[in-house]
């Protein structure tokens, strides 16, 4: 190894370790931008061959895709998965996360052999900056194809390790969202970096800042030309308005066999609202059929609470209450669009994204095979039990004449999830029921959850409310600002009245 390729590789491991920070923690965001020019430098100046652009790429996409996923660890411990030794607690996350890490990063070394291949070309920086969509894109299909499983969603949707996502910090740079979504704020970083790290030779060359200049002046023409969706947010006093009502629980203050009296409670106080609520979200695993114990006991509250009101509650749940419950198939997550007068209006089944937690990959046995730990093996093969109903249709919920686009959970993660439910099923609204409870109230996860929302909310310009159970709510309305925002480790109620 000589020193210049030993000094390559420490540059190599600043620009991942510099940009990883940007991507777990909000404040440092903008350390995104240097961390990646810095990786961009290294294709331009220091790497001498394709092999070393490859090197240079997978260092940089396993750090950043580890980093992507550093909320992973926050699963500590697995006790309420059953399984209680700490060592194969440790083991199996550890696994996890270094394998679904390393699958984020695939797609990088070949695309910096790409990035180093053009690195002559007065068309760098957009070159680049497209390569680098690319590669984001490529990121997502890869962890995909490496954690397939029988009921998991194939196609690019796990984005945490996206540097896109930084941009969501600002509240200027987030509205760049509008046109192009989490693809155009990753152009944005990766283009810009591209020409921080190309100045040097524009600065010595006449040629090259004409070109530079043309580039920039071109992005901007794009993105402030390019149809995007308008804003779809009206009065309150508009024909058509709906009072959502959105509950946020907090499982750290709740006994589980407390949890059904402390449900109700909150869908009261939310049913009793002045004026009252006209739909109500419940965060996920706080469903109807776990609150109630009979459709009678369910037919009481309605009488007691609504009387002949009509009320929209979405809720994840089961298809029978537990006095009904016969365990003959195994149950697939659910948002079910329930209102109190009509009945069900429409379903969704989840696809499911989060591997080990929601579904099995097709060769975990193996993959964990190696850990000793009969309780381990016991929990996979109760994840990788399949539903024979499973399906994968999206769903809207016509109520009141407004259109509610309703996902659940790890959904979020998904770039183009609630783009199809706003292009494709007309959406008017958006709603998410999560539950991270798994990540015993992540604060990595809950920070990039906030991030991934507002460009949710801005590129479709569309209201998103959140019900959590452990973390707080949101309320983000489509200029991606966080209206309103619950407690940590509080319970209660949040209102917003909307017009459409």
């Amino acid at each position: 190894m000589t020193w210049r390729t030993l000094v390559t590789g420490v540059y190599a491991g600043a620009s991942a370790f510099c940009t990883a920070v940007g991507i777990v923690v909000p404040a440092l965001w903008w350390l995104s931008l240097p961390g990646l020019s810095l990786f961009f430098w290294i294709l331009l100046s220091r790497v001498e061959g394709w092999s070393g652009a490859l090197l240079s790429g997978v260092l940089f996409g396993v750090i950043t895709g580890c980093a992507g996923t550093l909320w992973f660890w926050d699963t500590l411990p697995l006790n309420f998965l059953g399984i209680l030794n700490p060592t194969t607690q440790t083991i199996a996350v550890g696994m996890t996360w270094l394998y679904v890490g390393s699958s984020l990063a695939l797609s990088v070394p070949f695309c910096a052999v790409a990035i180093f291949t053009v690195r002559r070309s007065l068309f760098f920086p957009l070159i680049a900056g497209l390569v680098w969509v690319l590669t984001e894109y490529l990121r997502m299909w890869g962890f995909a194809l490496t954690t397939w499983g029988p009921k998991s969603l194939l196609g690019p949707h796990f984005s945490s390790a996206a540097v896109g996502y930084s941009l969501a910090e600002n509240s200027y740079l987030l509205q760049l969202a509008a046109p192009f979504g989490l693809d155009g704020l990753n152009f944005v970083v990766a283009f810009t970096a591209a020409l921080l790290a190309w100045l040097p030779r524009a600065a010595e060359q006449p040629k090259a800042r004409v070109h530079a200049v043309a580039q920039v002046a071109l992005v901007a023409v794009v993105f402030w030309l390019y149809p995007r969706e308008q804003i779809v947010e009206g009065g309150a006093s508009s024909d058509r308005s709906l009072r959502f009502a959105v509950i946020s629980g907090n499982l750290d203050t709740v006994r589980e066999h407390e949890t059904h009296e402390m449900l109700i409670e909150e869908l009261s106080t939310a049913a009793a609202g002045d004026p009252p609520a006209d739909v109500i979200l419940l965060p996920e695993e706080f469903s109807l059929t776990s609150i109630f114990w009979s459709v009678g006991d369910y037919q009481k509250f309605k009488e007691r609470y609504l009387g002949g009101r009509d009320v929209l509650i979405m809720n994840s749940r089961n298809n029978l209450f537990p006095e009904d419950e016969r365990n003959e198939a195994p149950e697939s997550k659910k948002l079910v669009y329930d209102t109190t007068q009509s009945g069900e209006i429409g379903r969704y089944i989840k696809q499911m994204l989060m591997p080990l937690g929601e579904y099995a990959p097709a060769f975990t046995k193996t993959f964990f095979s190696v850990v000793p730990d009969p309780e381990l093996h016991m929990y996979l093969e109760d994840v990788m039990v399949i539903d024979p109903e499973y399906t994968t249709d999206l769903a809207v919920g016509t109520y009141r004449g407004v259109r509610i686009g309703g996902l659940l959970c790890s959904d979020l993660f998904s770039p183009y999830l609630y783009r199809s439910l706003v292009k494709d099923y007309g959406a008017e609204v958006l709603v998410n029921l999560a539950n991270h409870f798994w990540f015993h109230g992540s604060r990595t996860l809950y920070w990039k959850m906030v991030q991934m929302a507002r460009v949710h909310a801005v590129w479709n310009r569309r209201t998103l409310l959140i019900a959590n159970n452990i973390s707080p709510s949101l309320i983000i309305n489509p200029m991606g600002e966080t209206v309103q925002e619950s407690r940590w480790g509080t319970r209660g109620v949040m209102y917003l009245t909307l017009g459409f």
